[in-house]
């Protein structure tokens, strides 16, 4: 027994480690194009394209652009909603058990990366202004570059939240062992339909380009650190399939009561830092 506990710590450690080291890969690719497009002025040069004196921001209302602003969100939250209720069904079904920690991974990142990193952390505290906002495209701020930290509230550009709900169709990628069919269709069609998705954020003056590649960056570090860090299939991947005991749906209800109660409170906490006023007056 004491061997067969030290080789899986082992085992574990092999995953830690790994999973450090393609993180710390992210970030540097990440962090390179960023200061890359700083240095050859890339974000205002792009979105450029989609904006004129005369029409602004042309194609903001023209399908299907406006469609996938108003709809895009819905796969990612099919997913991950999907994921959850067939790892809840895996854990009756031999068939299906060795996919659990794959589902759950499908199914977390989704609310980790997108609702909880993106949205929740990053664009309300970040403090960029978005192309429309700044006065290179008829706006009233300055432009802020995507790793400098601005006014919290003054601007929710960074990094883009429809896109990284639309990258979070990747996800499927980690079940690259059991199908590399399915693994690179969902790759594939996540990248796809992300991408899609920016240059509809983009051509709508909502986001910079930088804005997007960081929201695919914060899904792919989460999946890594998901994958990785806490789950680590295959190795846990044949672990005993049960029902859940009474502590365990105890267990499970508990979590789901502080996750929901942590994310209200970190929502009400939330402060509107900075609030720009118009109004006209008659004199």
């Amino acid at each position: 027994l004491p061997s067969f506990q030290n080789y899986s710590q082992s085992q574990s450690d092999h995953y830690i480690v790994r999973g450090i080291l393609l993180i710390c890969l992210l970030i540097f690719i990440l962090v390179g194009l960023t200061f890359w497009g700083e240095a050859n002025n890339f974000d205002i040069r792009f979105s450029a394209e989609f904006f004129t004196e005369d029409k602004e921001w042309f194609l903001a209302e023209t399908p299907p652009w406006n469609w996938l602003y108003e709809y895009g969100v819905i796969p990612g939250i099919l997913v991950s909603i999907l994921s959850f209720f067939t790892w809840i069904y895996s854990r009756t079904n031999k068939n299906l058990a060795i996919l659990r920690p794959y589902l759950l991974i499908c199914a977390l990142t989704p609310i980790i990366a997108s609702a909880l990193l993106v949205n929740v952390v990053l664009k309300d505290h970040t403090g960029r202004p978005r192309p429309r906002e700044i006065k290179q495209f008829s706006g009233n701020w300055e432009y802020l570059p995507a790793l400098q930290t601005g006014i919290p509230g003054r601007g929710h550009s960074f990094p883009c939240g429809h896109c990284s709900i639309a990258f979070t169709l990747t996800s499927g990628f980690v079940f690259w062992r059991h199908s590399r069919k399915f693994a690179i269709l969902s790759l594939s069609l996540g990248l796809v339909f992300g991408i899609l998705m920016s240059i509809a954020r983009i051509a709508q003056g909502g986001h910079f380009i930088t804005d997007a590649m960081w929201s695919l960056g914060v899904v792919l570090l989460t999946l890594t650190a998901l994958y990785y860090f806490v789950y680590q299939p295959p190795r846990t991947e044949n672990k005993p399939v049960m029902n859940f005991t009474k502590k365990q749906k105890l267990n499970v209800s508990t979590g789901v009561i502080l996750f929901l109660s942590v994310l209200a409170l970190f929502i009400w906490m939330r402060r509107p830092f900075y609030k720009e006023h118009n109004a006209v007056f008659e004199i």
